[in-house]
């Protein structure tokens, strides 16, 4: 997407299951490649995107 000027990243939402030890190698090979992850949901701040008020 560089001639477009866009910059393309990549975000990881895992279920639970990931978050058993057997599966640490895979969140660290996550990590070492410059990738971000997250369990069941995406803060919409990472997505430049407004965070709803609570209770509003």
């Amino acid at each position: 997407m560089a001639p477009l000027n866009i910059e393309v990243e990549y975000i990881y939402i895992l279920n639970d299951w990931f978050k058993n030890p057997a599966y640490k190698d895979t969140l660290d090979y996550v990590i070492s490649v410059g990738c971000q992850y997250y369990f069941n949901y995406l803060p919409l701040q990472k997505l430049g995107l407004p965070v709803p008020m609570s209770g509003a």
